[in-house]
């Protein structure tokens, strides 16, 4: 069996193929991502401040509160 093909180029070639297939999934994976709107509908109508924000104003509430 002759494998004289199998040059470094080849796989030079098949790396750069992978990473460019691999690039425009990604693409196609993050423009349907915006396209298809929040996840949650329901958090945007609220006007609900995501659960990090809320967790920071928790925060500061209770340092004014301080221990006696």
């Amino acid at each position: 069996m002759n494998l004289d093909f199998l040059t470094p180029q080849l796989f030079d070639g098949l790396v750069i193929a992978v990473i460019v297939i691999g690039v425009i999934l990604a693409a196609l994976r993050i423009r349907s991502d915006f396209r298809r709107g929040p996840r949650w509908p329901e958090d945007e109508e609220s006007g609900a401040p995501p659960v990090a924000e809320a967790a920071d104003k928790g925060e500061k509430s209770a340092k004014g509160q301080g221990r006696s």
